[in-house]
């Protein structure tokens, strides 16, 4: 992870973490536990995305962390259930997450502002 990366996480930190199997660099597991490591995401919940289904892929990620498994390609109905299950999670982890970072004031980065085109006359 490179320092950019890891001072946008810290700045901003995730409400949910979903990260692919296989990455140019790392792959989804040994990120996830990059991130644990960073103040303020050790709780995260995250999901693995992938196009590997096996049985021991699920079971591998579960061990890794990751509280749900998506096979690609992904359904979208399922991944908006997933997530809704944790909004109405009894521990709150994502709940908890949300209101953390709303009591601290942190909201998503702003989009850079492009100045006004000029004008030819």
């Amino acid at each position: 992870m490179c320092i950019r990366d890891r001072l946008l996480a810290e700045a901003w930190p995730p409400e949910v973490l979903v990260l692919d199997a296989h990455l140019p660099d790392t792959d989804g597991h040994a990120l996830l536990q990059a991130l644990r490591a960073l103040p303020g995401l050790a709780q995260v919940p995250a999901f693995m995305c992938s196009a590997d289904g096996e049985p021991e892929d699920l079971q591998r990620a579960q061990r890794s962390g990751f509280i749900g498994y998506w096979v690609k390609p992904l359904a979208p109905d399922q991944a908006r259930t997933d997530l809704l299950a944790i909004l109405e999670d009894p521990a709150g982890r994502l709940a908890q997450a949300i209101d953390d970072n709303r009591r601290r004031g942190l909201s998503p980065p702003k989009p850079p502002t492009r100045p006004p085109a000029r004008r030819k006359h």
